[in-house]
């Protein structure tokens, strides 16, 4: 049996984006503990993600998802647990060293226009992008809020094994979709 316990924190409303196929990107600077030599790295091909609010605010976030953080919020597990819904396999990560690429592929990526700035300019300029095949559990698995999942970090291992097994997951777009999205993503060359 495939299960995972690596865990990517990110915001509950780029979640429900992401397995909701609207956005098939994510964006990081990194966290206080998170760089290694001045870059974040996305250590992990496959993970699940850990909704979080921590740091979420509307003013971060493209008009589309602004508008449904609360219904997102409100559709969280109670306090002291997280439903475990979503397991990401890396497609591609690649650097991007001018805003301006950064800014043509936002609607990927579900963060407004400034926020990508504010996260392209944090300490020094660029960013990692990340296109992620993502996949609904068939059964999602809810799982304690441990205090030390918190704070300011991206990546946490979890006591819970989730089960990630073909059976255990359903693509949220279609094959084609996603590849056809993905070059768009993806830098030439």
């Amino acid at each position: 049996m495939n299960t995972e316990r690596t865990a990517l924190k990110e915001w509950a409303v780029m979640v429900d984006a992401l397995g909701c196929g609207d956005i098939i990107g994510i964006v990081r600077a990194g966290g206080i503990r998170d760089k290694v030599d001045g870059t974040f790295q996305l250590r992990h091909s496959r993970f699940v993600f850990y909704p979080t609010r921590f740091h979420a605010s509307v003013d971060q976030l493209s008009d589309p998802l602004a508008a449904r953080l609360t219904q997102s919020h409100a559709a969280m597990e109670p306090s002291g647990h997280v439903r475990i819904e979503y397991v990401a396999h890396e497609a591609i990560s690649f650097p991007v060293t001018e805003f301006p690429r950064l800014a043509l592929v936002r609607h990927e990526l579900g963060l407004s226009l400034p926020a990508l700035e504010r996260r392209f300019y944090y300490r020094e300029p660029g960013v990692l992008v990340a296109a992620l095949r993502v996949e609904r559990l068939r059964t999602p698995i809810i799982v304690p809020d441990l205090r030390r999942y918190g704070g300011c970090v991206s990546w946490l291992e979890l006591d819970d094994e989730i089960p990630v097994d073909i059976d255990d997951v359903a693509p949220v777009v279609s094959e084609r979709e996603f590849h056809e999205r993905l070059n768009a993503l993806v830098p030439p060359g």
